[in-house]
């Protein structure tokens, strides 16, 4: 089964058929996901290690609330 092109194994075209004029579906769009894009477009990672020793720690705190406060 394809999904690039929704296409279906069964004769009524299931699942891509559950978006057609019922209101509990959702139609499937490129754009169906805005909300998760918009919440990783503010989304910080900050890859830290247990191996950092305190002062370490210390600096990439600050340089993290310094990231914060510029956006």
């Amino acid at each position: 089964m394809a999904l690039g092109g929704r296409a279906s194994q069964y004769a009524d075209g299931f699942p891509w058929n559950l978006a057609d004029g019922d209101d509990g579906y959702a139609p499937l769009t490129r754009d169906g996901f805005g909300a998760t894009r918009d919440r990783l477009s503010r989304t910080l990672c900050v890859p830290l290690t247990p191996e950092l020793d305190e002062a370490e720690q210390i600096l990439l705190a600050k340089e993290t609330a310094a990231i914060v406060a510029a956006r």
